[in-house]
């Protein structure tokens, strides 16, 4: 009984310590850490360099990911990217870096006062869009994460939906018009309207989201 009591307690203390290698992927994703690696490694000392941060905090960070199967260190202390630390490249068709990113920039600030929205039922941000309205910066990482996580199930939607009757695909919000210019993309018979807030639209026509032929956007 007392070995089981450990263990449960060893269980929720891994549990409400998690945290830890989420913030540590946050770190990674911010610095470009992935992208620095590059295919051929690097030991932390020359990433701190490049990075201009501690080599020695840095490399501890670099260990934890190499835990998660983020990167994979040999034995001679040089790091490398794994498959799945390839998710975390700004490059990579699978990168889910904007994400990350914005959820630990804006997503994970929220829940700081979690205990007190229980308590009255308020949400902790009350009008989510003038926020981000009212703050240009985070709204950027707002649309970029989303854009992010499209693009993640995009391809999984376009292969279980045909697209073939339509004739205009309207997506209401859809941030800077990722998803709508995946659609669009492989079925030229359609055209596109893009319903967003102000902001969004003028990230599409920068083109942020990809290219947008036979599309109309709306703020």
């Amino acid at each position: 009984m007392a070995f089981e009591n450990q263990t449960l307690g060893q269980s929720m203390v891994r549990l409400f310590m998690s945290y830890i290698p989420t913030r540590v992927i946050y770190v990674a994703a911010k610095l470009e850490l992935t992208d620095h690696i590059g295919d051929e490694g690097a030991s932390a000392q020359e990433l701190a360099q490049k990075l201009k941060v501690d080599p020695t905090a840095l490399y501890r960070v670099m260990r934890v990911l190499a835990g998660l199967g983020v990167l994979r260190q040999d034995d001679h202390d040089q790091f490398y990217v794994t498959p799945f630390g390839e998710t975390l490249r700004k490059d990579s068709p699978r990168s889910v870096r904007d994400y990350a990113i914005y959820n630990h920039e804006i997503v994970y600030d929220s829940f700081k006062d979690i205990a007190g929205s229980v308590r009255t039922g308020k949400p902790v941000i009350d009008d989510f869009f003038g926020f981000l309205r009212a703050n240009p910066e985070q709204e950027a990482v707002f649309h970029a994460g989303m854009s992010n996580r499209g693009r993640v199930e995009t391809a999984a939607i376009l292969d279980a939906y045909k697209f073939s009757k339509p004739q205009t695909v309207v997506d209401v919000g859809g941030g800077n018009g990722g998803f709508l210019s995946a659609i669009l993309a492989r079925h030229d018979h359609l055209s596109g309207i893009l319903f967003e807030q102000a902001s969004a639209i003028e990230e599409a026509k920068a083109g942020l989201g990809g290219p947008l032929p036979r599309c109309l956007l709306v703020a």
